[in-house]
């Protein structure tokens, strides 16, 4: 697999500092044409935004120009077809001081396609520890191993990270199994998950995994219907 990271754009914010909103979403491969409306209402109030299925285009680039107080990160997922591809991607208020891409080994059956998670780590204001966050996208099409090896590999790599993380994406835990070895592995790095009072999906798919932070409020935002998936967030404040 050829792994790639796009950048563009440039945040209004050097320091994460106090508290801050996380959009997570899987915007199904951008097909809706209301799509760019609803990203407009979503993103107004959010400092971190993990996204998974998006596509990298002209179309999509100046879209997200709109938001130009962000810097977006696109890592490279999978191809569609040809010349259209899908990317995890981050989008930020904070300054970006390192970032990385981790694909998967396996690919999905019958599409053959990867899956890939983007990790990214920012700074923090009066601190010398650093925000870590994990945006993925998991395997979905397959048995136990190469969801199992996908999760347990991200947990190694981002293992050695002392201070705040943020593990969140489309986890695609369609079965208790799934979601048990993923909070497994989440316990092993102290991540709690996020737990929604009112929670109207049929499959929970979505999830924020976190630590060294404080949740003040959460949302899943079920009125927005341009995705299969719908929107979450969550407002944390820094644990000083």
């Amino acid at each position: 697999m050829h792994t790639k990271i796009k950048n563009f754009g440039t945040p209004d914010n050097n320091e994460v500092d106090g508290t801050f909103n996380v959009l997570i979403w899987n915007v199904h491969k951008c097909l809706s044409n209301v799509l760019e409306q609803d990203l407009k209402y979503m993103l107004r109030y959010c400092d971190i935004v993990l996204m998974q299925e998006a596509v990298i285009s002209e179309y999509w680039e100046k879209a997200l120009a709109y938001f130009d107080r962000f810097e977006w990160s696109f890592f490279k997922s999978f191809n569609l077809r040809k010349n259209s591809e899908t990317w995890v991607l981050t989008g930020s208020r904070f300054d970006r001081i390192a970032q990385s891409i981790l694909p998967t080994k396996h690919k999905e059956p019958i599409l053959r396609t990867p899956k890939a998670s983007g990790i990214s780590l920012f700074p923090i204001k009066n601190s010398m520890e650093k925000l870590m966050v994990i945006n993925t996208h998991a395997m979905n099409f397959n048995f136990w191993t190469p969801f199992m090896e996908q999760i347990s590999e991200i947990a190694e790599s981002i293992q050695w990270h002392i201070g705040p993380m943020i593990w969140a994406g489309d986890f695609n835990t369609w079965s208790k199994w799934r979601m048990e070895f993923l909070m497994q592995i989440a316990e092993s790095l102290w991540l709690e998950k996020i737990d929604f009072s009112y929670d109207p999906r049929f499959l929970k798919l979505d999830h924020i995994l976190y630590r060294g932070l404080a949740p003040i409020t959460c949302e899943i935002f079920d009125t927005v219907k341009s995705s299969d998936h719908y929107p979450i967030s969550a407002q944390f404040e820094l644990i000083k």
